[in-house]
């Protein structure tokens, strides 16, 4: 029976707070369950030759310009180059080649078939070379949190609050995989995946008011969001990091037992 993706089923977690040591944990914890399992990061021409790239766009597309804005993303099929290879990664880490911090970063993550080899393509829109055989089965992808000072700037790596009043964020990331109908197999792994992921996790957590400080709610468990171990730990580090999006219509979180300063000073 052909796959049709238009029957897909998700299985993932989104509104997910965690940080670069959350995700080696996590990693390593994958890498015990599927030894087979890669972390990837997409093409870029730090890893691939830009004039390199130039000439086989111009050898297939001779007198080729850049389509209009709005042109369709025409993908065509590549000769392989020496210069090209996949960027295979140690863990799920963002991708500094990726883009600025707005972005975030991604990785994907497969197992990969035996024998398996890229095929190449050519972006005619983005001008970039594109994986045209990026397994789709065993398969999912990582879009990661940023640490974001407020007034100032944003960075995957930890950003820790120096003066008393300084807040920090870290912002929410995702990640998610996909199945057919049939696909049994496909639906055990991320369903894996997903108990190995929760494992370093936790939706313990307490719901802080943006203006006051003061704790709203405390839920054992229940929460739509899950918060590293990591991310736990340094939320707790200090009274301006805060777990959320820093906008000032919702509240943020902290650890299940964080008591707001102003009630430490009064006890």
């Amino acid at each position: 029976m052909a796959r049709n993706p238009y029957k897909q089923r998700t299985i993932g977690r989104t509104d997910i707070y965690v940080t670069p040591d959350d995700w080696r944990d996590i990693s390593a914890a994958l890498k015990r369950e599927f030894p087979a399992i890669r972390f990837v990061h997409g093409p870029s021409f730090k890893n691939i030759d830009r004039e390199d790239f130039e000439r086989v766009l111009q050898r297939m597309r001779p007198g080729w310009a850049i389509p209009h804005w709005n042109a369709s993303h025409e993908v065509v099929v590549a000769e392989p180059q020496p210069s090209w290879r996949v960027r295979y990664c140690n863990a799920i880490e963002a991708d500094a080649d990726g883009g600025g911090t707005s972005t975030r970063g991604w990785t994907y993550a497969w197992i990969e078939p035996k024998s398996w080899k890229p095929i190449w393509g050519v972006d005619l829109f983005l001008r970039e070379p594109s994986l045209m055989n990026t397994p789709r089965r065993f398969y999912f992808m990582i879009r990661h949190s940023d640490f974001w000072l407020m007034g100032s700037h944003a960075s995957r790596d930890p950003i820790y609050a120096e003066a008393g009043d300084q807040i920090v964020y870290l912002r929410d990331s995702s990640w998610n995989g996909s199945y057919c109908p049939g696909e049994d197999a496909d639906r055990k792994f991320l369903s894996r995946v997903r108990r190995i992921f929760d494992r370093f996790t936790t939706n313990a957590l307490a719901l802080v008011d943006y203006s006051s400080g003061e704790v709203i709610t405390r839920s054992a468990n229940g929460s739509m969001e899950r918060i590293g171990l990591h991310a736990l730990a340094w939320a707790r580090a200090h009274p301006g990091h805060r777990i959320g999006d820093g906008r000032e219509d919702r509240s943020y979180f902290k650890p299940i037992d964080w008591t707001p300063v102003q009630s430490r000073v009064a006890d």
